[in-house]
């Protein structure tokens, strides 16, 4: 199991396109000859499935739950030369992902995502923040989603790799501490606990 900060961090959309990106679920990728994922890199299959699950985070006693709906994940191919093979350097799994909670009276494990993917090395996931609700132990509702004119995300970097014609599990806890400085005023962290279930190959 590794353990890995998840940054949060601010980025201008006019910042979005820059990182060129391929689409999950096609129904054949090139041979990128990268052996890490492979095993052996002499397959005849260059793609594989991946599931993304999170399990929430136990509310506090003063907390119900806080809920952020996430738009696009995408996941980065760790070797470059994969990269050029593939014609881009990150994986996009969805464009809307959905609303989960994050933290919650009642833990629960949610599949974010899951689609075929190129079988190759990746070093992390991406994921879109679109809205962020809080809700406190006396059920007091409050939006603390990022400003209209700026996007946000979550990258959590962890190392894992896809196998040809194998499913890939990457097991993940989020871990909140939300606080605030005024009413108005709201801040968290979260740390991610990321288990690939020794994805890739000794």
């Amino acid at each position: 199991m590794m353990a890995s900060k998840l940054a949060f961090v601010v980025i201008a959309m006019s910042l979005g396109a820059c990182h060129s990106e391929i689409q999950a679920n096609q129904d054949s990728y090139p041979a990128t000859g990268d052996d890490a994922a492979t095993g052996t890199g002499t397959s005849e299959s260059h793609q594989g499935r991946l599931e993304l699950h999170t399990t929430s985070d136990q509310a506090a006693a003063d907390t119900d739950n806080l809920t952020m709906k996430f738009g696009t994940i995408k996941i980065h191919v760790a070797d470059q030369t994969a990269q050029d093979a593939l014609g881009g350097e990150w994986v996009v799994m969805t464009d809307d992902a959905g609303t989960f909670s994050i933290i919650e009276k009642q833990p629960h494990d949610y599949l974010l995502v899951a689609g075929d993917v190129p079988a190759v090395t990746y070093d992390a996931v991406d994921v879109e923040i679109l809205a962020t609700t809080y809700v406190n132990g006396d059920g007091q509702v409050y939006d603390v989603s990022p400003p209209e004119e700026l996007s946000s995300d979550l990258r959590i970097d962890t190392v894992f790799c896809v196998g040809p014609d194998k499913t890939t599990v990457l097991d993940s806890n989020l871990q909140a501490q939300l606080g605030s400085n005024s009413p108005s005023d709201w801040f968290f962290n979260i740390d991610a606990t990321v288990d690939d279930h020794g994805s890739c190959p000794r």
